[in-house]
């Protein structure tokens, strides 16, 4: 017979603390988006109008200043969600409340800027010497126009963990679940909107 010690059980993870590692991955992936405009620059010959190009900077601008927002906002939420599960959503509104009122805020400014973002680029879109670059930038604009609802949703979900007539966690925890459940199906559209642009970005490149 082993006399070696059985091994520790798994502690399961809550469904809250789950959908913060949803949060937390988000904004790595939007960071990588920036990297297509580099595919795109690599191109034997080309020239961006002057107009356009400027476009272009100032949506990749954007993005930067939202990303920003999100990778301050994103540890704010996880710490709050890790406390409710181990200490209690009285806790939290107790101890934590600016922090998730901060978090809401900055999502809700990211959001504000990704949507700055996709505009930048259906104006660069609609240039009449966007030319090849068009489809490029149809692609990109959806995908942060969907990245711009996700975050929107993320503000919503501090909202629903700071909202008194949700009196326990049984009561909180389906609403939120519901949310990221929106939320993932609406990132999901985003993704496959990047893996459009960076296919084209990819294509002009041959």
């Amino acid at each position: 017979m082993s006399n070696s010690p059985a091994p520790a059980a798994r502690l399961k993870m809550s469904p809250l603390v789950r959908i913060i590692v949803v949060v937390c991955g988000i904004a790595a992936m939007i960071a990588g988006i920036i990297q297509i405009k580099k595919g795109v620059g690599e191109i034997a010959g080309a020239k961006l109008d002057p107009e356009v190009e400027r476009l272009m900077e100032e949506s990749d601008a954007a993005l930067a200043e939202g990303n920003r927002h999100i990778l301050a906002a994103a540890p704010l939420l996880q710490s709050a969600l890790d406390a409710v599960d181990k200490d209690g959503l009285a806790a939290v509104r107790a101890q934590q409340a600016a922090d998730l009122q901060k978090a809401g805020q900055l999502f809700g400014n990211a959001a504000e800027q990704l949507h700055l973002a996709a505009r930048k680029l259906n104006d660069a879109a609609a240039h009449k010497e966007a030319g090849a670059w068009k489809p490029m930038f149809d692609a990109k604009a959806r995908s942060y126009q969907h990245y711009a609802a996700s975050k929107t949703i993320n503000q919503e979900i501090c909202r629903m963990l700071l909202d008194e007539s949700l009196k326990t966690i049984d009561e909180v925890t389906p609403k939120i679940l519901e949310a990221a459940k929106r939320r993932d199906e609406i990132e999901a559209k985003g993704n496959e909107a990047t893996a459009q642009a960076k296919q084209i970005a990819d294509e002009m490149k041959k």
